[in-house]
């Protein structure tokens, strides 16, 4: 499951209340970075006082079961938040049986480019030592390059704010997902709202399931 929403209602009860085993959270998007310096230097505060919370809270014992771990490029980052997002992966590495993917300074189509690079050397090193070339590109082997080879397939997105696009979010690892466009914003976005995506996805599941 992966949606476009703070982690804050979500990270209490919700997608685990309805057994979801695995969410992902669009938190800053590369595009952010063409905001003016003030608001992107906002967004990086506010991220690190969120991840601030949320070691806390594993310090405290209030998360024991909720692995976290985080997509994207952090180059550009602070290194003070640099840090905090390292040491909040560190200490829930081990967690289980939830995880948590927050996507931060991540788009979907450099995702892509990031897999498609990593074949890069490999190919110029077997076309030095070899007269002939072989494609080495696949959908296998472009999945298991992806930032997390371990992430679940995704059954439903969710998009809120009446946006009717993806935003170049998980555009490979939600081929197959339903998708599902909300007029509501955060944290306008409830609950019941919550419920009402996941019984679409139940009738988009067994649609399917009658076709095959």
């Amino acid at each position: 499951m992966v949606t476009k929403l703070e982690p804050d209602s979500f990270m209490l009860w919700w997608w685990r209340a309805l057994g979801c085993k695995e969410l992902t959270l669009y938190v800053f998007s590369s595009e952010n970075y063409k905001r003016t310096t003030q608001e992107v230097d906002a967004l990086m505060d506010l991220m690190y006082r969120k991840f601030t919370t949320m070691l806390q809270e594993v310090e405290a014992g209030s998360n024991r079961d909720t692995c976290i771990q985080m997509i994207g490029n952090w180059e550009k980052f602070p290194l003070k938040l640099k840090h905090r997002m390292a040491s909040l992966m560190a200490r829930t590495r081990h967690l289980t049986p939830y995880k948590l993917n927050l996507a931060v300074g991540y788009t979907g189509r450099e995702g892509i480019l990031r897999s498609l690079s990593s074949f890069h050397d490999e190919d110029n090193e077997a076309s030095c030592n070899s007269s002939e070339s072989f494609p080495k590109w696949n959908e296998h082997l472009i999945e298991q390059s992806q930032h997390l080879v371990d992430l679940r397939t995704i059954d439903l997105l969710i998009r809120t704010g009446g946006d009717q696009r993806l935003s170049d979010f998980m555009m490979w690892e939600s081929s197959h997902a339903y998708i599902h466009f909300t007029e509501k914003t955060w944290p306008e976005f409830n609950f019941w709202e919550f419920i009402h995506c996941c019984f679409l996805y139940q009738v988009h599941k067994n649609r399917i399931i009658e076709q095959v």
